[in-house]
C-alpha cells in the first residue's frame, strides 16, 4: 500500500491558497481519473489537449509494468492543473452572472451561446482533474509521495508541439515583435500590473509558499527561452480566440443598447487583451535573446 501523498508543505497558508487546496482536492472517486474514462469522457480530453500542444498519460486500463523514470515531468504538470484549472473556475464564475442577465433579458440565443461556451470551460476545469489524477496515480506507482515543488521549477518553460496554424509564414509574421512594439511602451500600458496579479494566481495554485522573488528564475537556458517563446505564442492565440468568442455578446449588446450586458462584455474583452499583451510583452523581452540563439543554431 503506498504511502499517502503529501499535498501540501506550509502549515500556515494564506486564506487564498487554502481557498485553492480545498477545491482542487480530488475526491475519492476521482482517483486514477477512472470515473472519466467510465463517462467517455477520455477521447474529449484527448482533443482538447491536442489543441494546447499537449498529451495526455495512457488510461487508467493500460498495463504500465515498470514505471519510467518521469517523476519531475509528472510532478509538474501534477501542480500546474491546479493553477489551469482555477482558471477557468474564474470563467465559471465570470459567465455566471452574465448568463443570468442574459436570460433575465429574454435573449435566447445569446444565452445559449454563453452556456456553450461555459460548458466548454466546464470541460477543460475536468480535464484538469483528470490530469492530476492520473499523475497522481503514477507518482505514487513510483513511490514518490511528496507533491511540491520549487516555485521556479514548477514553471519551467515545457516544450510543446505548435499546432500547425501557428507555424505558418502569416502567423510567423504575426507572432514577430513589430517595430513600434518596446518595452517601454508595454510598460506604459501596465503590463507589470496585470503580470503581478498572474503572478498571484500561480502562487496561489502552488502547493508550497514561495517568496516574493520567485517568478524570476523561470528561464534558465537555451531550451528554456525557446520552450517559453512557443508557449507565448500558444497563450497568445489562445486569448485572441477567447476575444474572437466574445463579440457575438458585443454585437449583440449593441443591437439591444444594452449598456449593461455592453459593458460586461468590454470587461471581458479587456481582461483577453491584458492576456495578449502580456505575451507580446514577453516576446520583445525575449525577441534579442531568441534570434543569437537561432543564429548560432544555423
Amino acid at each position: 500500500m503506498p504511502a499517502p501523498a503529501q499535498a501540501i508543505r506550509a502549515p500556515n497558508r494564506p486564506w487564498l491558497r487554502r481557498f485553492v487546496d480545498a477545491w482542487c482536492r480530488l475526491a475519492q472517486y476521482e482517483e486514477g481519473g477512472r470515473i472519466y474514462e467510465k463517462l467517455g469522457l477520455r477521447p474529449v480530453f484527448v482533443f482538447i489537449a491536442a489543441l494546447f500542444g499537449e498529451s495526455l498519460p495512457a488510461a487508467a486500463s493500460t498495463p504500465y509494468g515498470t514505471v519510467p523514470l518521469r517523476a519531475d515531468e509528472w510532478l509538474r504538470t501534477y501542480i500546474r492543473t491546479r493553477y489551469h484549472e482555477l482558471l477557468n473556475a474564474i470563467a465559471l464564475g465570470v459567465y455566471t452572472p452574465f448568463l443570468c442577465w442574459l436570460i433575465w433579458q429574454q435573449r435566447w440565443g445569446q444565452a445559449a451561446y454563453c452556456a456553450v461556451l461555459m460548458l466548454t470551460h466546464k470541460l477543460a476545469l475536468l480535464l484538469e482533474r483528470y490530469k492530476r489524477g492520473r499523475y497522481d496515480e503514477l507518482l505514487r506507482q513510483a513511490g514518490i509521495v511528496a507533491r511540491h515543488m520549487d516555485f521556479s521549477q514548477l514553471w519551467k518553460p515545457q516544450e510543446a508541439v505548435l499546432p500547425p496554424v501557428l507555424t505558418c509564414s502569416a502567423a510567423r509574421w504575426y507572432f514577430k515583435p513589430k517595430r513600434f512594439e518596446t518595452e517601454r511602451l508595454y510598460c506604459a500600458l501596465g503590463v507589470r500590473c496585470f503580470q503581478a496579479f498572474v503572478l498571484s494566481i500561480f502562487r496561489a495554485a502552488a502547493t508550497e509558499d514561495t517568496g516574493p522573488g520567485s517568478a524570476e528564475r523561470f528561464i534558465g537556458g537555451r531550451e528554456d527561452v525557446l520552450a517559453f517563446e512557443q508557449q507565448t505564442r500558444i497563450a497568445e492565440a489562445t486569448h485572441l480566440v477567447g476575444m474572437l468568442l466574445h463579440v457575438p455578446f458585443a454585437i449583440g449588446a449593441v443591437i439591444a443598447r444594452d449598456v449593461w450586458g455592453g459593458a460586461y462584455v468590454a470587461g471581458m474583452l479587456g481582461v483577453n487583451l491584458a492576456c495578449v499583451v502580456l505575451q507580446r510583452w514577453h516576446r520583445v523581452r525575449l525577441d534579442p535573446v531568441v534570434r543569437r540563439i537561432r543564429a548560432t543554431a544555423r
